[in-house]
């Protein structure tokens, strides 16, 4: 599911010059979608959903979205490349059993300074 103020996020991430993201969990597919379409050089999508993450896939083919990677699977399973500037996480964080756990884990992708943002 997209952003409710999508432009107030892309401008936030412009300023901040964000050129790395990870977006983590189901709606991510749309998301790292419209990054990419708005400039950021390097997006990876952990999407829980495989056709989600197949189907991302094949849009950002077709729109030649290049900077953009799709995985499907739990991210906490997978050694990620980072750090990254900043971490996106749509609707996934109200439903994980550990919510501390889980925002030490999304932190520990982020680069010093970096920018964690959730939607719930």
């Amino acid at each position: 599911m997209p952003f409710l103020d999508e432009d107030k996020m892309l401008s936030m991430l412009r300023r901040l010059r964000v050129q790395t993201a990870l977006v983590v969990g189901r709606g991510s597919a749309m998301t790292g979608l419209l990054l990419a379409r708005h400039g950021i050089p390097s997006v990876l999508v952990m999407e829980r959903d495989e056709y989600c993450a197949v189907s991302g896939a094949r849009v950002a083919a077709q729109e030649s979205l290049y900077g953009v990677t799709f995985s499907d699977g739990y991210v906490g399973s997978l050694r990620l490349r980072g750090p990254y500037d900043c971490v996106i996480v749509p609707e996934e964080f109200s439903i994980v059993s550990d919510p501390a756990a889980s925002i030490r884990d999304y932190h520990d992708w982020l680069r010093d300074g970096g920018l964690l943002l959730f939607t719930v």
